[in-house]
């Protein structure tokens, strides 16, 4: 028999006893010199062998012991599936963002000869649910999900991480399933925006969010960078002026110009001199009621949103904003999922994005 024939007869026969258990995960297998005297080749050709059963995940080796069984080729993907990757982007999501993230992960996609697909007409918990599933079950390349909250879904993407399933999810992290991410810094955001308010003589300053910093920790990493700004200034966080919200519940978000309206009053009636807005739609809508109302931005109130989006450069005043690099964010998780085609999984990661405060005309300097 030939070497080369030989050489894949050894491959094929370990192939065989991992796959019917007959060697069990963990199991030591026998080492080059063993197998070159079974098989009667040499070394060389041995060690060929296992590297190549290595490679391919079949084993693992340590260094002075041996190889062992490993279980990692289960999640090598399947080539004639594995050809596109998914990406899933509920509706809420803003025009802008969503087009600057496709733009990142189209592209590098496209460098790793695969294709992309849109899920965007996803509307609730239970069909994000559904479609994660039927897409593991296509075995693609992988997926790239954009939650709206990190407590949704928890126990589907649990059982893609068990699975070692490459899915990147983008803007949230899941702090309870190891799930890989990409984030911006929103903790450093949040420290940012108070910053810069306190740096203009702001002492009073309010923080809004229109939904529970429960449901997604992007809010709550910006309210904490908020805490943390205003406590290196020694200046007492104030539960009364910290808004959390639950008064968005339909998609897009839309004006309400009574819930803003309301807002703004009670924060006026405290002494607020500025406001830090969780995302730029809340600072837009400040702006907009602050108008109704004939409150003068930023002469009476003061504005930082977060997001840099593209209403922040066009609504007048326009918009300080804290700028996010959502390119940079769909660039990211689209590398790790190619990068999941070469080793046949993903490892849990967490890629942390920085960010940048874009000045315009939202902020007014004040004495104290």
């Amino acid at each position: 028999m030939k070497k080369e024939n030989l050489y894949e007869k050894i491959i094929a026969d370990i192939q065989e006893k991992i796959i019917d258990n007959t060697y069990a995960l963990n199991d030591r297998i026998p080492t080059e010199f063993e197998l070159a005297e079974q098989y009667q080749v040499s070394r060389i050709t041995s060690k060929r062998a296992l590297e190549e059963l290595k490679n391919e995940g079949y084993i693992y080796r340590k260094q002075g012991s041996g190889s062992y069984v490993s279980d990692a080729f289960k999640y090598r993907k399947n080539p004639a599936a594995g050809n596109y990757v998914a990406v899933i982007m509920p509706q809420y999501v803003s025009s802008g963002s969503f087009a600057a993230t496709i733009r990142g992960t189209s592209s590098v996609v496209q460098e790793n000869d695969l294709s992309l697909k849109l899920y965007t007409n996803v509307k609730s918990q239970e069909e994000v649910s559904a479609l994660l599933q039927e897409l593991y079950r296509q075995n693609i390349a992988g997926i790239i999900y954009y939650p709206f909250s990190d407590v949704e879904n928890v126990a589907v993407l649990n059982m893609l991480a068990t699975e070692h399933f490459p899915i990147v999810t983008i803007d949230k992290y899941f702090e309870c399933v190891p799930v890989s991410s990409v984030i911006s810094d929103n903790k450093k955001g949040g420290e940012l925006s108070a910053e810069y308010l306190i740096a203009n003589g702001h002492r009073t300053i309010a923080f809004i969010s229109d939904i529970p910093f429960e449901a997604a920790t992007s809010i709550r990493d910006r309210y904490f960078g908020y805490c943390a700004a205003l406590q290196a200034h020694d200046i007492k966080v104030d539960m009364n002026l910290i808004v959390q919200g639950g008064w968005t519940s339909e998609y897009p978000r839309t004006y309400n110009k009574k819930v803003y309206t309301e807002i703004i009053r009670k924060l006026l009636a405290q002494g607020v001199t500025a406001v830090c807005a969780a995302n730029d739609i809340i600072a837009t809508s400040i702006i907009h009621a602050s108008c109704d109302m004939g409150v003068a931005i930023p002469e009476q109130l003061s504005i930082v949103g977060f997001d840099n989006s593209e209403m922040a450069e066009y609504i007048r005043p326009p918009l300080t904003s804290v700028r996010q690099d959502f390119v940079q964010m769909g660039r990211t998780a689209g590398a790790l999922i190619c990068s999941s085609r070469t080793t046949g999984k993903l490892d849990y990661t967490r890629t942390v994005l920085p960010v940048s405060l874009v000045e315009r005309e939202t902020v007014a300097k004040i004495s104290n």
